[in-house]
């Protein structure tokens, strides 16, 4: 099988997965049982930080490496790709939000609500503005590392609100890589690793995340470079020195994951971690263990955006709303439930309007 189609079915593969370790990034179980022994605090740990923070550099990488992955970049394929993503990326955007909206007011707002979801916040015309780029979410709501502080209304959204802030510096981005090349995705690596932040517009679209990883993706594109073939070179590396990593951030997490070295190492866990799960699904499709799964990658925009706010709250208010049920041992067992139901709702959902509603399901998830 050629290189250039295994890279293909390792993106396509990894997308379920990682879109998944967005939902157990987002659990809300660890905050409802925060008293759990050390087993499941590890667990948690492990499997709502260290192992999915590799999941959002990932869709990072990939849409720069799509971006710009065309034999010239000038101003006419430039526009062509941007307002190709003004249909796949900020028309479902403005809808989605526009949706949460309505039903924030219903919830929380509406006289039939009846204080049903509680008081929720104050619902005037700047918290509606506001709700479309830089609403004040609390940050416990994306904890991954790297993330704004301050988020859209519909928190895991800021993945989208910094890939078109970074995607418009797209000839900037072009300009510098095609001058100093790989510096200057080192320098944007070096600045994100020690956690650095631009002041003002990093937190409200133009993060160092955001800006590292879509120009490591667009390095390769730009490049002509197959980065599969260039992951392969470090196979034997990354599958020795990721679980270290990995092993050594969750030692330090015990001691605390508000430290800076801590952050540091999880970052570390994820520069090493994008050519660990790269080359681990390459040997998987190499040994005929898995085969394509266009129908579960499809999915992946339609849990990307009900896990949350709807799903994990209707979850939360119908599982957790007795406080009898907060007890040993419960949490382990919501925690893995929370996902399997998102995943159980999303699929039928996609299978049923891909099938039935195929224009309201592209206006929707912008045509995936």
């Amino acid at each position: 099988m050629q290189s250039e189609e295994i890279q293909s079915k390792v993106i396509n593969f990894l997308r379920f997965p990682c879109m998944l370790g967005v939902v157990f990034l987002h659990n809300p179980v660890p905050f409802h049982f925060p008293a759990e022994g050390v087993f499941q605090d590890i667990v948690y740990t492990l499997f709502s930080n260290i192992i999915p923070a590799i999941s959002v550099p990932f869709f990072f990488f990939i849409s720069g490496y799509f971006f710009f992955n065309k034999s010239r970049f000038d101003t006419s394929v430039y526009l062509e790709k941007i307002g190709r993503r003004a249909r796949t990326l900020l028309l479902p955007y403005v809808i989605w939000t526009t949706a949460w909206l309505v039903t924030y007011y219903l919830l929380y707002k509406s006289p039939l609500a009846g204080g049903f979801l509680g008081k929720g916040r104050e619902y005037t015309f700047r918290y509606i503005i506001e709700a479309y780029w830089c609403s004040q979410v609390p940050d416990a709501v994306c904890p991954a590392p790297g993330n704004p502080t301050i988020l859209p209304e519909i928190g895991q959204f800021w993945y989208l609100r910094d890939l078109m802030f970074v995607l418009l510096l797209g000839p900037v981005i072009y300009h510098f890589i095609k001058r100093i090349g790989i510096w200057f995705v080192a320098i944007l690596g070096a600045a994100w690793l020690v956690g650095l932040r631009i002041p003002y517009l990093g937190e409200r679209g133009l993060s160092f995340l955001a800006l590292f990883f879509v120009s490591a993706g667009a390095w390769f594109a730009i490049g002509q470079k197959n980065f599969l073939a260039e992951f392969l070179r470090l196979r034997h590396l990354v599958f020795v020195f990721h679980p270290l990593v990995v092993t050594a951030a969750l030692l330090l997490s015990l001691h605390g994951q508000a430290s800076e070295i801590f952050q540091i190492v999880l970052r570390i866990s994820i520069l090493s971690g994008l050519p660990f799960f790269v080359n681990l699904a390459a040997v998987l499709f190499e040994k005929r263990y898995f085969q394509e799964t266009p129908f579960l990658a499809s999915a992946g925009f339609l849990i990307f955006v009900l896990h949350q706010p709807w799903l994990f709250l209707a979850f939360q208010k119908f599982f957790l709303k007795n406080q009898m049920v907060l007890s040993s041992g419960n949490g382990l067992f919501y925690y893995c439930l929370f996902p399997a139901l998102v995943v159980v709702i999303c699929l039928p959902l996609n299978y049923f309007l891909r099938r039935f509603f195929p224009t309201l399901n592209n206006l929707l998830t912008g045509g995936r």
